[in-house]
């Protein structure tokens, strides 16, 4: 691929979008869109990297550290169930994506399956909590290639 070509998991970049959405459109944190981000980067960010962290390990087929690093941003994660609800599902995306990959390289493929709906499941809760969130939707259009890869494994 030349220089110019677009890379969807490195390159869409959904929080521009939503930041682009501006503050017009409510949000249950009193900042719209923009207050959202804002408390997404702030609360989320090194859950994120965990997440991601855990995954590339599992990649390298590093799996005890894979998970060990997936069970921490579990444990940061989870408290936000309740005081951030819609950041609580965005990253649930990429967690529950995470450790469906982890189910799939130890050949548990219906637990890979369940968790990859779980990971739909919550793009859903997040447009649903916050409707400025739609463009984060973009981000779950793998999980179905995902899912026929399971399903041909079975």
């Amino acid at each position: 691929m030349d220089d110019k070509s677009f890379n969807f998991e490195k390159d869409y970049d959904w929080t521009a979008l939503v930041a682009g959405m501006g503050g017009g459109m409510g949000g249950g944190m009193g900042g719209g869109a923009q207050g959202w981000l804002d408390e997404y980067s702030r609360v989320g960010s090194e859950i994120f990297d965990d997440i991601r962290w855990g995954l590339g390990l599992l990649r390298r087929r590093e799996m005890e550290e894979g998970l060990a690093r997936l069970d921490r941003a579990r444990s940061r994660w989870e408290p936000l169930r309740d005081s951030s609800p819609a950041i609580y599902h965005v990253l649930g995306r990429y967690y529950h994506g995470a450790l469906a990959y982890w189910h799939y390289c130890v050949d548990d493929f219906p637990r890979a399956d369940e968790t990859l709906r779980q990971a739909l499941d919550a793009v859903r809760s997040a447009v649903e909590a916050e409707p400025f969130l739609l463009p984060f939707a973009a981000v779950s259009m793998d999980i179905p290639l995902k899912q026929v890869q399971i399903a041909r494994a079975l």
